[in-house]
């Protein structure tokens, strides 16, 4: 466990120094660590090329005390960022490898949760004499169901006209389950709409 804490600040430490620190989410702290690494790389490469200019200019004057000083410090600098480079790009592949567990364990948990969904559509199914749809609760009664707006106002026309309301239906006679008249669209054929 004392471990898994170090590492743990270890890659919290590359964060901070790059300038990531607030992160927190797996998957943000492996595009924050990937882009520390691109940025490591950056430093080796640009810090390795000064160190071979300098070696150049060490070659034409192989005494001077500052050169070989430069050149001394480049080197364990360069050991120092590739050492870096070597520890983030272990922290991004320990996050990745959480980060996959993490997904495998989400889906997982997602396919239990969808097989339960199934057990009880099939309960349900069961006690419906096998129907594949769940029962309709009891308390929804479509028949009962207060109309609507546009079933009143067929059913007041359909009063003024002297036709019939079928009251089992809840609406004017001739007229669909919806309470648009039987055979009737909603639009006519110029765009308007039916009233």
């Amino acid at each position: 466990m004392a471990a898994a804490e170090s590492s743990a600040a270890d890659v919290d430490g590359v964060l901070d120094s790059f300038g990531f620190g607030a992160v927190t989410e797996l998957p943000l702290k492996i595009a924050a660590l990937e882009s520390a690494v691109a940025r490591l790389d950056d430093i080796v490469v640009r810090l390795a090329a000064s160190t071979a200019e300098i070696r150049e200019y060490l070659l034409a004057d192989p005494k001077d005390d500052d050169l070989l000083q430069a050149v001394e410090e480049n080197e364990a600098i360069l050991g120092r960022k590739r050492e870096a480079v070597r520890l983030v790009r272990a922290a991004i592949a320990k996050l990745e490898k959480e980060q996959a567990a993490a997904a495998a364990a989400s889906a997982a948990a997602k396919a239990s949760l969808a097989e339960a969904e199934r057990a009880e559509l099939g309960t349900a199914a069961e006690e419906s004499g096998g129907a594949s749809w769940p029962k309709v609760p009891p308390s929804f009664d479509r028949e009962a169901a207060e109309p609507s707006p546009y079933q009143r106002q067929v059913d007041a026309r359909a009063r003024a006209e002297g036709a019939a309301v079928a009251p089992e239906a809840g609406g004017a006679a001739g007229a669909d389950t919806d309470g648009a008249p039987a055979g009737a669209g909603p639009a006519s054929d110029d765009g308007g709409v039916f009233l």
